[in-house]
């Protein structure tokens, strides 16, 4: 994907650098006055060329699309529901597979990180593969997504709650005890996946009340399928699992992409 020519005539002035920024960041004294009869554009803050904001009244084209991509990933989710609901699965992978996507596009139109991006399009692969059946690929996928959320989060923040990391590994381990005589020969590839979870929990719980919201809701879906794998299931925990997983990582992206996000002080990757 390649970003949007700018308009000849821009201010810049934005404070800081996005984490998507390859350039220098332009800055002049006093900027460039607009002519009266041109509507001023100037670059949202972080100088993402992405997020160009129009000073004149017509609407904000990146919110309207990062609006229109956000419709597409709940459209996916409803999809996705009525394919469980009518038992039809390729509606089910179809929609399934196109949710992080839909997800990962909104991110980019609102300046997101790469890690961020990677991190959903690398959960859409686990969403395919698990939808397809495909377990240990699935868990590999969600394991290096999970790998880029934690990277992510630790680059934004100074230091981990100590608090979060005592609650999230004795939950994590607590679970992985209840389940551990019932996983067979997935106790390896559930204890490692759910460390790698609890990272990325830990670590969202550091950083803002949305990505933390995020972390707990993915911690909560993914514990629902280990237990199914230990043969604890119940009538609604599909159901739980999709709508957890679905505002989870609605949450931890928008998180990420809100307008206090402290990873908007990074320097580029």
């Amino acid at each position: 994907m390649q970003d949007r020519e700018l308009p000849a005539r821009t201010v810049v002035g934005g404070p800081a650098r996005h984490a998507l920024d390859t350039e220098p960041m332009l800055h002049q004294e006093g900027g460039v006055e607009a002519d009266e009869q041109t509507p001023e554009v100037q670059l949202a803050a972080g100088g993402d060329p992405r997020r160009v904001v129009s000073g004149g009244s017509g609407a904000d084209p990146v919110s309207s699309s990062s609006r229109t991509w956000a419709s597409a990933y709940w459209g996916c989710a409803v999809a996705h529901a009525l394919g469980h609901l009518t038992k039809g699965r390729g509606l089910r992978v179809v929609s399934k597979s196109a949710m992080m996507p839909a997800l990962a596009m909104r991110s980019y139109r609102q300046g997101g990180p790469r890690p961020l991006v990677g991190a959903l399009l690398l959960s859409a692969v686990g969403d395919s593969l698990m939808e397809q059946q495909l377990l240990m690929p699935g868990m590999v996928a969600y394991g290096a997504a999970h790998t880029c959320y934690t990277i992510l989060f630790l680059r934004g923040q100074a230091r981990v709650s100590r608090r979060a990391l005592a609650v999230y590994a004795a939950g994590g381990a607590g679970l992985v005890a209840w389940l551990w005589p019932d996983l067979g020969r997935l106790r390896g590839p559930v204890a490692t996946y759910a460390a790698m979870l609890s990272a990325t929990a830990v670590t969202a719980s550091s950083y803002n009340r949305r990505a933390a919201i995020g972390g707990a809701l993915f911690v909560a879906s993914d514990a629902l399928i280990a237990a199914h794998l230990a043969g604890h299931d119940f009538r609604s925990r599909s159901t739980l699992v999709g709508l957890t997983y679905t505002l989870g990582q609605y949450e931890l992206a928008s998180g990420v992409t809100a307008p206090d996000s402290c990873l908007s002080r990074l320097t580029p990757i």
